[in-house]
């Protein structure tokens, strides 16, 4: 669900999604009031050690707005994933109030 806004779910520096030993969990730094050069500076990808996706607060808050929208909507039209498109909304609501709590309004 995040790829447009933070790319593929496997390391920057690998092709395609398959396993290596160079593999490190992708950790995602929404900032603010910061340069993207800053930030890149501070929270640096290096291969085998760190990987880090860099966004900016308005844009990421604008996709959750978006992606919770697009998961109300789809639990109202499914039927059968009521339940699981609610899930998904909760999630993105608590991932979006936890960044505006972090990093104010």
């Amino acid at each position: 669900m995040a790829f447009g806004l933070i790319g593929h779910d496997w390391n920057q520096w690998k092709d395609e999604g398959h396993d290596l030993p160079d593999d490190v969990g992708v950790q995602v730094v929404v900032y603010r009031g910061v340069s993207p050069e800053q930030i890149r500076e501070r929270y640096p990808v290096i291969r085998g050690r760190s990987d880090y996706r860099h966004v900016e607060y308005r844009e990421a808050v604008r996709y959750l707005d978006r992606r919770i929208a697009d998961a109300k909507e789809l639990g109202e039209e499914d039927g059968g994933g009521q339940e699981m498109w609610a899930d998904i909304s909760a999630r993105l609501s608590d991932t979006r109030r936890r960044i505006i709590e972090a990093l104010g309004e």
